[in-house]
């Protein structure tokens, strides 16, 4: 494995309260972030070079305000492929391993996007606190909301045989 080193002042350390150790492993972090965002590594790549899995790489991307969601452009710039022929495709790499690539050249459609992911990076992409935001305005707009009963769950036994 390659080793790279780079001169930091002492100072920079003491403002920051960490140590050298701490420091590095931070930067390698911020460095496999932004080489993501940027699409010049996969999300795989990142994630080893910032020496974690995955899908913890990904779960992390939050904390940094980087969605896991990647422009087709730098899939385009990574792979050099350019079979789809389009102005707006977002290609979005799901939790469990599958890649959807959404195609459009609507700009209704685009700034719903924006909107929403705008909306989503206020609250660092935390799903409960979307949904509590979105709960709240639902609340206070003063408009009225069809609300379905609840349904109980349905419980069910699963046998197997040798």
């Amino acid at each position: 494995m390659l080793k790279i080193t780079f001169e930091c002042p002492d100072d920079i350390l003491q403002t920051l309260s960490e140590t050298p150790e701490q420091f590095a492993e931070q930067g390698r972090m911020l460095i496999a972030v932004k080489l993501f965002e940027l699409g010049r590594l996969s999300s795989g790549q990142a994630a080893r070079f910032a020496g974690m899995e995955r899908v913890i790489f990904l779960d992390a991307l939050k904390s940094y305000q980087v969605s896991p969601s990647i422009s087709y452009q730098s899939v385009l710039r990574r792979t050099g492929k350019g079979y789809f022929q389009c102005q707006k495709s977002v290609v979005s790499m799901h939790s469990h391993g599958s890649i959807s690539i959404m195609t459009t050249n609507d700009p209704i459609v685009s700034e719903v996007r924006t909107v929403r992911d705008k909306h989503a990076a206020q609250f660092g992409y935390n799903l409960k606190e979307i949904f509590r935001d979105i709960k709240k305005k639902q609340k206070t707009s003063g408009r009225k909301y069809v609300q379905y009963p609840s349904r109980a769950a349905v419980a069910t036994t699963v046998t197997t045989s040798d």
